[in-house]
């Protein structure tokens, strides 16, 4: 009874009509669970998350010249494919909202949770990539994404009215250290874990190398993108020792040699070469010589202290600072031998003045054009400005009279 009690005093509150609610039962729509679907595919099981595309962050950096020198890298890989690379500067995705605004480095991947950690860990495992985090993305993330990518690589591959010797030396030590660090992590003795690993500068020590080689090229009137090259293609910017087993005979022992041999008065020493930029003991007690000789041309007092050679005493003491300067004082002393012809002066650094090698000469000039295109747009793009150039660097040094 006190149901239909109920019943009349609702109706009655209701004015009298039917309430507007309907309670019989009705047809509900069917209800949809999205959520990670499990297949097979060629005999292999695999799982696809609720989503338009599926990507990894590989990878991500505090500059955007850094993220384009890797991300450029990555495309090079026979392990990727170079279309679904991305670089995306700033929270490209929803999820991604409100953490930071540093240039990311993506690979899009096909929509198959297992496989793509099968890849990703061979990736990493290889020392192409850091490490990978799975991201969820719309179709609008990707468009987005790709039009910043396209972006970057037309910015960084567009020729450049400017030559690197015209742009101040403070704008280009930044990008040079970018480089210089770059090329050391990726040099292929550390991607296939040689026992022991060549030591990778840190950015401070990179910024200090940078400025020294922009000194030394400011004061021996070198190209810088040539020098540049020669280091690259000798060490990779590190300093490892190289040509271990190399020897050569002498008539008489220096200070700090070590002799192998002693026959009819001459005497077989190791030869092996060292730091950056790969000078041999013998080449190192030449250059030596250069500089004494040099003195009297240049006023090496104008070079910062460092930079100044001490009398050598022993090749392996030679400290890298010097190095850099020996090795800049070289490459002028065979570019005044072949006439400032740089292909055979880059090619005598590596096979001496009689068999300039001209195959290492065609190599360094592929780094030097690249390192070139590369900063003098990293500098572009860090001034933000295409309206003048930059101010032209000042000469490190004078010649005396």
């Amino acid at each position: 009874m006190w149901i239909f009690a109920f019943l009349v005093a609702l109706v009655a509150a209701s004015g009298g009509g039917w309430i507007g609610y309907r309670v019989w039962p009705r047809k509900l729509p069917p209800l949809v669970m999205k959520g990670p679907q499990i297949f097979t595919q060629g005999g292999k099981l695999g799982i696809a998350l609720p989503t338009d595309i599926l990507t990894a962050e590989v990878g991500y950096y505090d500059r955007v010249f850094q993220a384009y020198l890797y991300f450029d890298f990555l495309r090079g890989r026979g392990e990727v494919d170079p279309s679904r690379v991305l670089l995306c500067s700033g929270p490209p995705v929803p999820d991604d909202a409100g953490s930071d605004s540093r240039p990311k480095i993506f690979l899009r991947l096909d929509n198959n949770v297992l496989a793509a950690n099968v890849y990703l860990d061979s990736l990493s495992a290889d020392r192409l990539i850091p490490g990978f985090s799975l991201r969820t993305w719309s179709f609008n993330d990707l468009a987005a994404c790709q039009r910043q990518s396209l972006k970057f690589e037309a910015d960084f591959r567009s020729p450049s009215i400017f030559r690197l010797h015209q742009i101040a030396d403070r704008l280009v030590i930044g990008p040079l250290a970018d480089f210089i660090v770059f090329k050391a992590r990726t040099d292929r003795r550390l991607l296939t874990r040689a026992d022991p690993p060549p030591l990778v500068p840190s950015r401070q020590q990179a910024e200090e190398f940078a400025q020294d080689v922009i000194v030394v090229a400011r004061f021996y009137s070198l190209p810088l993108d040539y020098f540049l090259g020669i280091g690259a293609m000798e060490n990779n910017y590190m300093s490892v020792r190289g040509d271990l087993d190399y020897a050569v005979w002498k008539r008489r022992p220096q200070r700090g040699d070590i002799v192998l041999k002693r026959r009819h008065h001459r005497v077989l020493v190791r030869n092996y070469s060292l730091g950056a930029w790969q000078i041999q003991r013998e080449t190192l007690r030449y250059a030596q010589l250069l500089y004494l000789r040099d003195r009297h041309i240049r006023d090496y007092s104008a070079l910062p202290e460092n930079l100044r050679p001490k009398p050598l005493q022993n090749p392996d003491e030679v400290q890298p600072e010097t190095m850099t300067l020996y090795a800049g004082l070289i490459f002028r002393n065979l570019l005044d031998r072949f006439h400032g012809n740089i292909m055979k002066a880059v090619g005598a650094y590596n096979g001496g003045t009689l068999n300039p090698n001209l195959a290492y000469a065609s190599s360094v000039s592929k780094i030097a054009h690249y390192v070139r295109r590369m900063v003098i747009n990293a500098v572009a793009l860090e001034l933000e400005t295409g309206d003048s150039p930059p101010a032209p660097a000042q000469p490190a040094a004078k010649t005396k009279e």
